[in-house]
């Protein structure tokens, strides 16, 4: 009698460990599928105009020739990219009395034909500061720093009057100005 309880259980053991086994397979497919189509989702859903741009690696030393003006003027040139192959046009001693304190610099990126102001101080302890009027006169066009260097924004292909400052005492600043060099306008 034992052995015809065994014959009629184990069917139906069995057929649970098979509809077990179905329904594990058919999860695996359902897991399967839903990753293809949130891939393919993925790949062909355009992106929105506020994710692309945020995501965008659009540089000035990076964008087209046409694109440039609007990517560099008012600019990091660190950030940019346009520090990389940077020279030094124009350098200028600051002078206080009868010393040298710092120095006054136009640099230049070939890449990103863009020009910005740096300085130096060679005092211990003063602060220093560059502006270029050609930005405006907001945070995009002065700059204060409390290392011994500092620099400007970008202007894009032109040379721009650079002032450097250094803050040697609480009512005391000496100042040296590269004056720019600006595009002619319009013809007359």
């Amino acid at each position: 009698m034992n052995h015809v309880l065994c014959r009629f259980a184990l069917p139906r053991w069995h057929r649970c460990l098979l509809w077990a086994r179905k329904a594990r397979r058919l999860c695996w497919l359902l897991v399967l599928i839903l990753l293809a189509l949130l891939t393919m989702s993925w790949l062909l859903w355009p992106a929105s105009p506020s994710l692309a741009r945020t995501t965008s690696v659009e540089t000035c030393s990076t964008v087209l020739p046409r694109d440039k003006p609007k990517f560099c003027t008012g600019t990091d040139p660190i950030v940019e990219g346009c520090s990389l192959d940077a020279r030094t046009v124009t350098e200028v001693p600051i002078r206080w009395e009868a010393r040298t304190i710092g120095l006054a610099q136009v640099r230049h990126s070939l890449l990103c034909n863009t020009y910005w102001g740096r300085g130096f101080t060679f005092l211990s302890g003063a602060s220093i500061s560059v502006y270029l009027p050609d930005l405006g006169t907001g945070a995009e066009a002065s700059y204060l720093s409390t290392t011994s260097q500092v620099y400007s924004n970008m202007v894009y292909a032109f040379i721009p009057t650079v002032t450097i400052e250094v803050i040697v005492g609480p009512m005391q600043v000496i100042a040296t100005t590269i004056p720019g060099v600006h595009p002619i306008s319009g013809a007359a």
